[in-house]
């Protein structure tokens, strides 16, 4: 349960720190998102470097015995799969995904997903005085 804690408070930390960027600085992130999503190197590198993740949690951590540790599995399939997208997905596919955050709902949706994903691996894994499912 260490490596499942340890990997939860990780991705946690670094949802909520992206939640509330994206929620603090939308113009900034949209802009980033643009140059990233209009540049076929850039979906490539960020492609391998999230496959490479995403490989990492699947191999270390395939352990489905709680909703905690459920999350974090499923989290890496996710991170590996958006990792196979952005490495053999077309380049005008991935423009897409760029306009896609233009849509203030979409993207507040996004933002606040992060915000409360990251709060529950927090708040499951630092420690609750409430039984975690």
């Amino acid at each position: 349960m260490a490596h499942t804690e340890f990997l939860a408070q990780f991705i946690g930390a670094f949802s909520v720190i992206l939640g509330i960027s994206m929620i603090l600085r939308p113009s900034i992130v949209v802009t980033a998102l643009d140059e990233i999503f209009s540049s076929r190197a850039m979906t490539y590198i960020i492609g391998i470097l999230e496959l490479a993740g995403g490989i990492l949690i699947i191999i270390s951590h395939s352990v489905w015995s709680s909703l905690l540790a459920s999350s974090v599995s499923f989290l890496g399939w996710l991170i590996l799969l958006e990792g196979l997208l952005y490495i053999f997905s077309p380049q005008k596919t991935l423009g897409k995904l760029g306009v896609f955050f233009h849509n203030d709902k979409i993207y507040f949706v996004v933002a606040f997903s992060y915000l409360v994903l990251g709060a529950y691996l927090m708040w499951a894994s630092f420690g609750t005085p409430f039984p975690v499912l």
